[in-house]
């Protein structure tokens, strides 16, 4: 265990590690052997590939404690199939956030991100809001830590985000367990 992890055990022991998954792009920079943040020349952001090595390598260190959360949550479109597999394959929390297709204080939109958007309405909140809190329906266990909402959205739908919370509070899941240690094979000695 690293200088660093010991601090962050020590000084945040009941903290969460957050970690964003956009669901365009991937929001963790690349960081080589020396610690020093690897810089593209390109204005694309790693690649799943890239990525996971890193995620697996925060999910071991803060087992527990790390959330990958997505950011673009959307009425009739499931939650980014990407960031539910990363949750369950490393054994992490999840969590979202509602998309910010029409800026920042103006509020959520039920649909876009790939073309015109469409405001929320009551029910349309709601439906965006539980399809992060049940991922993959509310009939399997896993569910989001939290959902993460913007002002605009809070006064426009006082009693979504409510029921919302409420739903949230309900039951929540426990920390999954660790992901098994990976096998390695050792060949034999001559």
């Amino acid at each position: 265990m690293g200088r660093h992890d010991r601090f962050f055990q020590e000084e945040f022991p009941r903290q969460t590690l957050q970690r964003r998954d956009h669901c365009d792009h991937l929001s963790v920079s690349a960081v080589a052997e020396d610690g020093s943040v690897i810089t593209s020349t390109s204005d694309k952001s790693l690649s799943s590939a890239q990525n996971l090595p890193l995620l697996t390598l925060a999910s071991q260190k803060f087992h527990g404690h790390l959330v990958i959360q997505n950011n673009s949550l959307y009425v009739n479109e499931p939650a980014q199939d990407e960031t539910i597999q990363s949750a369950q394959s490393l054994g992490t929390l999840i969590a979202f956030q509602t998309n910010e297709d029409l800026g920042g204080t103006g509020g959520d939109a039920a649909s876009g991100g790939r073309g015109e958007t469409t405001p929320c309405g009551d029910a349309t909140y709601i439906e965006m809001l539980e399809t992060g809190i049940y991922p993959l329906g509310k009939t399997s266990s896993l569910r989001a830590q939290y959902i993460e909402v913007f002002a605009a959205n809070v006064n426009a739908f006082p009693g979504e985000v409510e029921q919302a919370h409420l739903e949230l509070l309900a039951e929540m899941p426990p920390a999954p367990p660790p992901p098994a240690p990976p096998v390695r094979a050792v060949a034999p000695r001559h």
